[in-house]
């Protein structure tokens, strides 16, 4: 599934990119965008080609995609303040629109339903991008599992009210060991998020199952399908490595809240989105890419070793909290039956 920024764009997001970014041409092959270089705009291609590659720890640049006419580029730097993961470079006569960060951050603060769009359409991207660099994955030796971040991302997004919302709506399973609660391929109606215990996460390939992550407590599972073209299929098949607890909340009750919520749907996409980015760096790095922007970040690292970041510290203390508090409003909690 292409991500075509013109097919899949709410109107209302259209036109703003349409009246507020800057279209240029470039007459020769120019570089977008340098990985580990901070970059003040998002792309949208919307004529020519994309290329798109990263680094490996031997300094080669690996080819991640040919990205082609609707494409978005630069968002993972946008939605985490950190260093691009890639290069990109736009081939001679394309047309480009260049959208400016900081006047997109002013505009969403102030026009939630803009908001909602924008992180909606970052959150398909990036679940897209990440089942690619699941196939990218198997082309390189070695068994490779991608880190799955903890849903704490989401919950430093979302406010009190969103939490007991959620937890108002959702039921509470309990499984046991090698007990399935997603399969491959199949239509789940339900976004889980694991309160206790750990499941392994599985594809299929060329007719064998291949394990490509262990997720454990605090972890959100089957938003991928909540993003995909095929909408209810899994993409993966999720089993209970020991005794789990998850709670599942209904697709559909979801959805019609963020529609009917544009605040609740702004911070839920704008969270999705910065976990899936944060999941898609991690990949890359555990295949040993992204090289260069993961030493400029070490570097800054140890420059500002003495700084302590209050604001992002407090943000994961505040997103521990509410998870622990949704914890808690289900240990008394008669757990329904999974299918």
């Amino acid at each position: 599934m292409d991500v075509n920024f013109f097919k899949l764009a709410e109107d209302s997001l259209k036109s703003w990119v349409e009246s507020r970014s800057k279209v240029f041409f470039p007459q020769n092959e120019e570089v977008l965008i340098k990985e580990g270089k901070e970059c003040e705009e998002i792309y949208i291609l919307r004529r020519g080609e994309l290329t798109v590659t990263t680094s490996s720890k031997t300094g080669e640049e690996v080819l991640l995609a040919n990205l082609s006419e609707g494409s978005i580029v630069g968002e993972m730097s946008f939605l985490e303040s950190r260093p691009p993961v890639a290069t990109v470079k736009v081939s001679a006569g394309s047309e480009v629109l260049a959208i400016n960060k900081k006047s997109l951050l002013k505009e969403i603060d102030a026009d939630f339903v803009l908001g909602r769009a924008l992180f909606h359409l970052l959150a398909q991207k990036l679940s897209q991008q990440i089942q690619d660099q699941n196939a990218l994955i198997h082309t390189f030796s070695g068994s490779i599992i991608e880190p799955l971040r903890k849903v704490l991302t989401l919950f430093s997004d979302l406010e009190e009210s969103d939490v007991n919302w959620i937890a108002k709506n959702s039921f509470l399973y309990r499984l046991q060991p090698d007990q399935i609660l997603i399969r491959q391929g199949e239509v789940i109606p339900d976004l889980f998020l694991i309160l206790a215990g750990d499941v392994s996460v599985s594809i299929q390939i060329e007719e064998k199952e291949k394990i490509v992550g262990n997720s454990i407590r605090g972890e959100l599972l089957g938003e991928m399908s909540m993003l995909s073209s095929d909408y209810n299929l899994a993409t993966a098949t999720v089993r209970a490595s020991s005794g789990v607890e998850v709670i599942g909340i209904n697709k559909k009750i979801l959805q019609d809240y963020i529609h009917s919520n544009s605040e609740f749907g702004m911070r839920f996409y704008r969270g999705m989105a910065r976990m899936l980015s944060q999941r898609g760096r991690d990949q890359l790095a555990s295949m040993g890419l992204a090289s260069i922007s993961t030493k400029k970040e070490l570097r800054d690292d140890n420059n500002v070793n003495d700084v302590i970041d209050f604001e992002m510290l407090s943000g994961i203390t505040t997103a521990g909290i509410k998870f622990d508090w949704l914890c808690k409003e289900f240990q008394n909690t008669t757990a329904k039956n999974h299918r």
